[in-house]
Protein backbone atom coordinates (compact mmCIF):
# COMPACT_ATOMS: atom_id res chain seq x y z
CA UNK A 1 0.00 0.00 0.00
CA UNK A 2 1.23 2.99 -0.68
CA UNK A 3 1.63 5.75 1.77
CA UNK A 4 -0.91 9.56 1.01
CA UNK A 5 -2.68 11.54 3.27
CA UNK A 6 -5.57 9.23 3.59
CA UNK A 7 -3.68 6.33 4.79
CA UNK A 8 -0.57 8.06 6.68
CA UNK A 9 -2.22 7.26 9.96
CA UNK A 10 -1.82 3.51 9.73
CA UNK A 11 2.08 4.18 7.59
CA UNK A 12 5.37 3.86 9.84
CA UNK A 13 6.36 7.42 10.16
CA UNK A 14 9.83 6.78 10.97
CA UNK A 15 12.43 8.01 7.85
CA UNK A 16 9.75 10.70 6.69
CA UNK A 17 10.77 14.21 6.22
CA UNK A 18 8.95 16.68 8.43
CA UNK A 19 8.23 20.03 9.21
CA UNK A 20 7.00 20.76 12.27
CA UNK A 21 5.74 24.34 13.72
CA UNK A 22 4.78 24.69 17.04
CA UNK A 23 1.02 25.41 18.38
CA UNK A 24 2.62 27.68 21.02
CA UNK A 25 5.32 29.59 19.39
CA UNK A 26 4.76 29.12 15.49
CA UNK A 27 6.87 31.65 14.32
CA UNK A 28 9.39 28.36 15.51
CA UNK A 29 9.89 25.99 12.39
CA UNK A 30 12.05 22.75 12.70
CA UNK A 31 12.54 20.59 9.55
CA UNK A 32 13.86 17.22 9.62
CA UNK A 33 13.43 13.48 9.44
CA UNK A 34 12.08 10.97 12.23
CA UNK A 35 14.28 9.02 13.40
CA UNK A 36 12.40 7.72 16.43
CA UNK A 37 8.50 7.49 17.96
CA UNK A 38 7.31 7.23 20.90
CA UNK A 39 3.35 7.30 22.40
CA UNK A 40 3.65 11.25 23.11
CA UNK A 41 6.96 12.01 21.37
CA UNK A 42 8.60 12.90 17.63
CA UNK A 43 12.90 12.34 17.76
CA UNK A 44 13.38 14.29 14.99
CA UNK A 45 17.09 14.67 12.92
CA UNK A 46 17.64 18.34 11.72
CA UNK A 47 20.98 20.15 11.34
CA UNK A 48 22.92 17.19 12.89
CA UNK A 49 20.94 17.44 15.99
CA UNK A 50 18.23 15.39 17.51
CA UNK A 51 15.48 17.16 18.67
CA UNK A 52 11.88 15.94 20.88
CA UNK A 53 8.98 17.08 19.73
CA UNK A 54 5.98 16.53 21.68
CA UNK A 55 3.14 14.88 18.90
CA UNK A 56 0.25 17.03 20.93
CA UNK A 57 1.58 20.50 21.15
CA UNK A 58 2.75 20.82 17.19
CA UNK A 59 1.11 20.34 13.90
CA UNK A 60 3.13 17.86 11.17
CA UNK A 61 3.59 18.61 6.95
CA UNK A 62 4.87 15.36 6.12
CA UNK A 63 6.22 15.39 2.76
CA UNK A 64 5.27 12.40 0.53
CA UNK A 65 6.53 11.30 -2.87
CA UNK A 66 4.28 13.21 -5.11
CA UNK A 67 2.32 15.34 -1.91
CA UNK A 68 2.77 17.46 1.10
CA UNK A 69 0.08 16.73 3.92
CA UNK A 70 -1.01 18.53 7.54
CA UNK A 71 -1.73 17.02 9.72
CA UNK A 72 -2.74 17.89 13.82
CA UNK A 73 -0.54 16.44 15.99
CA UNK A 74 -3.06 15.79 18.57
CA UNK A 75 -3.80 12.61 15.46
CA UNK A 76 -0.57 11.09 15.89
CA UNK A 77 -0.82 10.62 19.78
CA UNK A 78 -0.65 7.03 20.75
CA UNK A 79 1.81 4.11 20.76
CA UNK A 80 2.83 4.11 16.79
CA UNK A 81 2.39 -0.05 17.07
CA UNK A 82 -0.80 0.20 18.23
CA UNK A 83 -1.51 3.58 16.06
CA UNK A 84 -1.23 1.64 12.53
CA UNK A 85 -3.84 -1.57 13.58
CA UNK A 86 -6.40 1.66 13.89
CA UNK A 87 -9.29 2.03 11.17
CA UNK A 88 -10.04 4.70 9.95
CA UNK A 89 -13.66 6.65 9.61
CA UNK A 90 -14.64 8.67 6.88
Amino acid sequence: MTINSDNIHRHELIGLNVIISDVKTPSKVIKGRIIDETKNVFLISSNNKDVKIIKSKSNFNFKLSDEVTDIVGTSLVGRPEDRVKLKLLK
